[in-house]
């Protein structure tokens, strides 16, 4: 399986300080008290970083980084682990109330499209008059990572490459197979904490390794 895409997405109810000018602006204008009835700064900063086929995304409720295409998944979650310590230094996000990795699959295929099809009504649901009808089929779950207190949106099906692009990538001018199967990972936990490097670091690793696991697991359970 290739790792296609690859994003991590934090969450925060109370805006970090430093976004947040509009507090600062009214301190050094009023000496009052700012009301809390006064909404912070909402508008955020969105970047296309085409070398890397990066995008981020940093507004006052949350920070998003999206990577597409990875060629070596260690060399991106290092980079990654650091590009977020830098940002943290200049925002300071402190409490966190979800935090999430979005991990999506691909395995390349050659099968005809109908016999694809029938393997997932095959292998993932009972014959019926609703299945059997369907032209086509996709297996949405959700999922449980106990032991990381984690929850998991897992999706799967086939996609052809014009879908593929035009659903899952940022960046349109590149290079992906005709026909493949898909296994999209939503890995998420909401729970106010504090943030830390190291929590990051755990949290990616685990989301990786969960999404990895069901990812070949489910191209072994089709045998494709």
């Amino acid at each position: 399986m290739n790792l296609i895409n690859l994003i991590i997405e934090l969450r925060y109810k109370n805006t970090p300080e430093s976004f947040d000018f509009k507090r600062k602006l009214f301190q050094v204008i009023n000496d009052d008290k700012m009301p809390t009835n006064i909404p912070p700064f909402k508008e955020g900063l969105s970047i296309d970083i085409k070398k890397k086929k990066m995008k981020v995304i940093i507004e006052s409720n949350r920070t998003a980084v999206g990577i597409e295409l990875i060629e070596n998944i260690n060399n991106t979650t290092d980079f990654v682990k650091k590009f977020f310590c830098k940002i943290n230094k200049e925002i300071n996000w402190n409490k966190i109330d979800r935090i999430g990795v979005k991990t999506i699959w691909a395995h390349t295929t050659t099968k005809p499209l109908n016999k694809l099809i029938a393997k997932f009504k095959n292998k993932f649901y009972s014959n019926n008059d609703l299945i059997s009808e369907s032209e086509d089929i996709a297996l949405c779950l959700t999922l449980e990572d106990k032991d990381n207190n984690s929850k998991i949106n897992y999706n799967s099906g086939i996609i052809e490459k014009n879908e593929l692009i035009n659903r899952y990538f940022n960046f349109k001018d590149i290079t992906v197979p005709k026909r493949c199967v898909l296994v999209d990972i939503d890995y998420y936990k909401m729970e106010e904490f504090s943030y830390s490097d190291e929590t990051l670091s755990s949290f990616l690793d685990k989301a990786l390794n969960f999404g990895e696991g069901k990812a070949n697991k489910t191209i072994k359970i089709l045998g494709v």
